[in-house]
Formats: C-alpha cells, structure tokens, sequence
C-alpha cells in the first residue's frame, strides 16, 4: 500500500473516514476555539468530520486537505474547502485565528518542519494552533504506529516532550498538554511581532 502522503490512498479511503472515531479531546478543543472568534482551518482536515464538531460556525472554518475526495465528503457538510498540501497552504500570511491539526500530523512526514512553518506563517499574531497526535508512548498510540508501519505507511510518530520542543521552536511557549486514551493536545500561540 502506498503511504499516507500519497493523495490517491486517502482518496480511496474516504468513503470509510468516517467510520472511525473522531480524536479524545472534542471538549477541549471547542472551548478553545469558542473563546477565540475568527478563521479556524483545519489542517489535514479530511472529511471535515472533526471540523463538524468542533467549529460549531461553519462560515469561519476551512477544511485543508490534499486528497480531492476527503474533501467533496467535507463539502458535502457545508464546510468551505482548500485543496491543498499541508507545507503550502494558499493563505495570506498572518490571516487565521486558530489552525487545528487532529490525527494528521504523523502522515506528514519528511514535511513536519515545513508544516510548521507554514502554521507559523498563516497565524495571525497571537494565533492558537492545537494539535493532537496519536502518543507513541501509550498502549494505543503505539499499536496505531505499528499498525501503520505494517500497512507500508511512512508515518512519523512523535512522543509528547518531543512535539512540545517542535512547536517551542517556533511558538516559543507551549500553553496546554493534555493527554488523553491514545491522544496527546497541545496548544500553542505564536507571538505577537
């Protein structure tokens, strides 16, 4: 099987995205993204499944994805769209409020850097970007990178002081750990100028 960064394996796994359970932490996320206001993109975004639930205005979200028909599913919400790569992103600099990154992240991999750049970029000053992974060091978050390395998939898995130290390089200090069943959320906020 092709590894996740191929656009034509996610295009023929849409149809069963939305078969599996949204991230561990919905609750902490939504109030994150309630108190803020403004442009949420959802990197990575898929289906627009986990956008649904925790943008509750769909007019200031955006889907982000590369694969065409993760996205015709994210319309099919009425969530507004961007076919993109997540290291080229077509947003202005220093334009959103918020980046939400769930589960995708690991299926970056040889770009994590360049994402994370390019978060940095599109935020606006004092932007939030939450991100949540799958956590390498639980029981679950290992049997899913096994289970990806199985299928060929060149996943990169990162262990939560690891991916706190990513984001610290570029948003200085990381506000939120939180560790979930598999899952780890972090919360970070690039500084103002």
């Amino acid at each position: 099987m092709a590894p996740p960064g191929d656009v034509e394996t996610f295009d023929r796994f849409a149809r069963f995205y939305d078969l599996f359970p949204v991230p561990t932490h919905p609750k902490a996320i939504r109030r994150a993204i309630d108190g803020r206001g403004g442009l949420v993109v959802d990197l990575g975004g898929g289906t627009g499944k986990y956008t649904n639930r925790v943008v509750p205005d769909r007019a200031r979200a955006a889907v982000v994805d590369a694969s065409r028909e993760m996205l015709r599913r994210a319309a099919r919400r009425r969530l507004p769209t961007i076919q993109a790569g997540a290291d080229r992103v077509p947003i202005r600099d220093g334009t959103v409020d918020t980046v939400l990154c769930t589960e995708a992240f690991h299926h970056f991999a040889g770009i994590q850097d360049a994402v994370l750049d390019e978060v940095a970029r599109i935020l606006k000053p004092d932007g939030m970007f939450l991100l949540e992974e799958p956590d390498p060091t639980r029981l679950l978050g290992r049997l899913m990178r096994w289970g990806e390395h199985v299928q060929g998939w060149d996943s990169r898995f990162h262990p939560p002081d690891v991916l706190v130290k990513m984001l610290e390089e570029r948003f200085g200090k990381v506000l939120k750990t939180k560790s979930g069943l598999f899952t780890v959320l972090l919360v970070a906020e690039r500084p103002r100028l």
